[in-house]
């Protein structure tokens, strides 16, 4: 019975020894992917705020942004970045193999995220672009918090712009920080209007951020920009004019945070001092989907003088009736207004009709 005894906890201490070694190597392979995972974020955080000091709740949201996505390993990371300098190379011969090799990092998925995030800096902002657009056909937190990076960089706005674009197409499902939300109100309030409209529009996809948060930033910039309207100059791709392409950026946003908007718009309505005010929030209201100004907004597109109000106004009137707007939406597909913006060699653009048929198309993919 004693040399059983002493058997068994040989036995014991050997199989304690065994599972420490294993929980050591573990460790190590998760430890070597962190360290170069950490590598990475310290990288985008200098070429992103340019060498500033890191605040504890930069430091947070990188380890959120880490705890968002699996941890990819070594050799995952390593074969990412390979075929990265794949997709750099293919650039550069400008043989258009380009396509194939960004393809193959969209399937990557984690691991190209992570390695992009570390080579991300280094490109030139040309070929940069592409990087921001192979991260847009990835889907996930991982890529969304990567991306929200680069359009807080603002050192590199063709690059920040492209961004926004992307995340712009996605629901942002992820936290934000306080310091990414202080940086995206920064973004709205202070940058280019049209950027600041782009920025605002991504706000209005930040779910895990407060509806009234998300209203209160782009509302302030909207108010600011009824007031003193940005003098923009003509503006490519749009069919409107360049005033009413600028505000409508901002009820896009209000349309995307939804009924939480509605409160804070409601009272901005009723504390307008001019009848062109008070359309506008009735318009921003209508957009997010407030069925209490579906007869104001229903004027503003029968009479409105400004055919490109009219025009949000159709839209607005869609957002804020649902179903219920259809019977109007019909009766306005034979609306001849005609557009002065877009390409008139493409033919003449209508816009009452296109924005109806819009409308109606998405009402009836929508509903049940």
């Amino acid at each position: 019975m004693r040399k059983l005894a002493v058997v068994s906890m040989a036995m014991a201490a050997v199989a304690v020894t065994l599972l420490v070694i294993w929980r050591t190597r573990a460790s190590n392979t998760v430890g070597d992917a962190s360290v170069e995972n950490e590598v990475a974020r310290a990288k985008l955080v200098r070429h992103v705020s340019g060498g500033d000091n890191r605040r504890p709740d930069d430091v947070a949201a990188n380890e959120l942004r880490q705890a968002e996505g699996r941890i990819a390993s070594p050799d995952e990371i390593r074969r990412a970045r390979k075929q990265l300098q794949k997709l750099k190379e293919a650039l550069c011969r400008k043989d258009g193999s380009w396509r194939s090799a960004a393809d193959e990092l969209c399937t990557m998925e984690s691991p190209a995220v992570q390695a992009i995030r570390v080579e991300a800096g280094e490109w030139e902002t040309r070929d940069a672009l592409r990087l921001v657009r192979i991260l847009g056909g990835i889907a996930g937190d991982e890529s969304t918090g990567l991306l929200l990076d680069l359009a807080l960089d603002k050192g590199r706005p063709e690059l920040a712009r492209a961004a926004l674009s992307a995340l712009e197409n996605r629901p942002v499902r992820r936290s934000l920080s306080e310091s990414e939300l202080r940086s995206l109100s920064d973004l709205i309030q202070q940058e280019g209007v049209l950027l600041a409209g782009m920025g605002a529009r991504v706000l209005g996809k930040c779910e895990r951020v407060p509806g009234e948060k998300r209203v209160e930033i782009a509302l302030m910039r909207f108010l600011k920009e009824l007031e003193n309207p940005t003098d923009t100059g003509r503006i490519r791709s749009t069919y409107v004019s360049p005033q009413v392409h600028v505000l409508n950026q901002f009820l896009l946003s209000f349309s995307y945070t939804g009924e939480d908007a509605i409160p804070a718009l409601r009272q901005a309505a009723e504390d307008a001092q001019t009848d062109a005010h008070k359309n506008w929030l009735h318009l921003a209201l209508g957009m997010a989907g407030d069925q209490g100004v579906a007869k104001s907004v229903g004027v503003l597109v029968a009479s409105h003088p400004d055919k490109y109000v009219r025009t949000l106004a159709v839209r607005a009137y869609a957002r804020a009736l649902g179903m219920e707007a259809v019977p109007f939406l019909e009766s306005l597909l034979r609306d001849e207004t005609q557009s002065e913006y877009g390409d008139r060699r493409m033919g003449p653009i209508y816009l009452i009709r296109n924005t109806a048929q819009d409308e109606l198309a998405r009402l009836r993919t929508s509903s049940p």
